[in-house]
Order: C-alpha cells, then sequence, then structure tokens
C-alpha cells in the first residue's frame, strides 16, 4: 500500500476542493448572446401583449412536461391564417418547456418567471401543439410605465443599450415591419401619438427589476425546440463525490499506516 504523507494529503484535498469549485453550480447566470427586438421579430412567428393572469402543467408530445402561461391578451402580431384560434381563445395560452407532474418539478434553464398581473411582450414559435415562448427568457418582455410613457424592457438585458428597451411607438413600427400589416389591439389602449399613457391607464405595482439568477447551461435562445433538453442539477451529488474521495483518502491513509506498523 501507498503511505501516505501529510503533503501527500494536503494536496488530495486541494485537488478534490478544485474539482468541486469546478463543477457548474445550477445557480449561476445562463450564457445568452444579446439579441435586438427587432431581430427576435424577424426569426418569429407572432408576437404577443398581454397580462399574466396564471398557469397549469400538462403533456404534449407524449412526454414532455410543460407550463402553459395564461394572459389577458391585449395585442397580437403575426401569425398565419390557420393559427388565428390561439389568438381568439380566452384566455390566451403559451407553452413553455417544464413544470410539475405526479408532484415532480422538472426544470428547464433559462425558463422566464412571470409576476402577478405582470404586462408583458412575448415572442412566439407557433408549433403544431400550439405557440411557444420563443428563446426562453430572451423571448419575453415586461411592459412597464417610465416618465409616462410604455416602455418594453428585455428580462435578460433590461439595462443593455440597443438591446434592453424599446418604445411601444418603436415596436409597432417593427411589427409592421416584420410581418407587413399592423399590430392589432384586442381594446384599443388609450394613449397619445407620442406613447403618453393617460390616467386611466390601469396600472399595477411591481417589485423593483431583480435580475435572476439562470441555472449554468450556455442557452442558445435559437435552439429548435425539438432539441431542448433537460439539465442535470449537480448540486445533489457534489456532497457524494466529496464524501467518496474523503473516504478513499481515509482509506489510503489507514492502509499505509497499517502497512507501515508491520
Amino acid at each position: 500500500m501507498i503511505k501516505i504523507t501529510n503533503y501527500t494529503f494536503i494536496s488530495l484535498l486541494i485537488l478534490a476542493i478544485t474539482i468541486i469549485v469546478m463543477i457548474p453550480s445550477p445557480l449561476s447566470a445562463a450564457s445568452y448572446r444579446p439579441l435586438s427586438m427587432e431581430h427576435q421579430l424577424s426569426q418569429a412567428d407572432a408576437v404577443v401583449f398581454g397580462k399574466y393572469i396564471g398557469k397549469s402543467y400538462r403533456i404534449v408530445r407524449d412526454s414532455e412536461v410543460v407550463t402553459e402561461i395564461y394572459l389577458e391578451l391585449k395585442g397580437h402580431g403575426g401569425g398565419r391564417k390557420e393559427d388565428e384560434n390561439y389568438f381568439a381563445a380566452r384566455p390566451f395560452k403559451v407553452l413553455m418547456p417544464g413544470g410539475e407532474r405526479h408532484g415532480v418539478y422538472h426544470e428547464v434553464v433559462g425558463t422566464p418567471t412571470f409576476l402577478d398581473a405582470e404586462e408583458v411582450i412575448l415572442v412566439l414559435a407557433v408549433e403544431s401543439d400550439g405557440p411557444w415562448i420563443k428563446g426562453l427568457s430572451q423571448g419575453k418582455y415586461s411592459v412597464e410605465v417610465i416618465d409616462g410613457s410604455r416602455t418594453i424592457i428585455s428580462s435578460v438585458f433590461p439595462n443593455l443599450e440597443g438591446v434592453g428597451r424599446v418604445t411601444f411607438n418603436d415596436f409597432e413600427k417593427m411589427v409592421e415591419r416584420r410581418f407587413g400589416k399592423q399590430f392589432k389591439y384586442i381594446a384599443k389602449m388609450s394613449e397619445t401619438d407620442d406613447g403618453d399613457v393617460s390616467n386611466t391607464m390601469e396600472s399595477s405595482t411591481k417589485p423593483e427589476r431583480e435580475i435572476a439568477s439562470i441555472p449554468s447551461v450556455s442557452a442558445d435562445p435559437n435552439t429548435p425546440l425539438n432539441d431542448r433538453e433537460e439539465r442535470v442539477d449537480l448540486t445533489d451529488i457534489v456532497p457524494i463525490i466529496l464524501l467518496m474521495i474523503v473516504a478513499v483518502m481515509v482509506y489510503m491513509m489507514t492502509s499505509g499506516r497499517g502497512k507501515g506498523d508491520e
């Protein structure tokens, strides 16, 4: 047996700690490539504006667990003629991967979160089983009133110049350029031509914006739906790895001392 010296023990301990530190934590931020609203619209099938009112979980494609987001729809742009039934449904439903099944939550990294009654813009890919949020968190924008004007704010890059914020007037022009027709409002909002919102607009107090941490995976917003895969959460196995390393070191030390005593 190999006799373990103090120097070797310390070296193995440092190696073990290094391995654990290098394992990517699911709580670190995901990697996104900044994309402008106009770029995302150029690859989208449709876009909607609405207020979040709830969610549920269901199974699609035989075994995929998904979350169905419910919106009080306020407007939409794009979409094919055969997609009109989706936009006519009340509430409007849109899918994103991951959700709960049989008491177990199936997490998919990069999926957006929603606040109660939050007004949002969602960039969509329309599939055979319904509209999906395209680009996960990057396809979700919050709508807030700032200095009397309605502003669209990126969930991923809220403060990045040229990407983080878009006025509603600019958004409407982008939609018209992309789809060749105007953004259609379900009920015309009360605002002036310069985008100022009147006092009659419904407003809700929202907590101060905080950029959420998304589990650590390089999440390409253009990944096809069928290519998505659930990531393994390494949090649970890190203690096991550490315990195994310590056990091996203790065994080697004990064996080495026994050999020396003989």
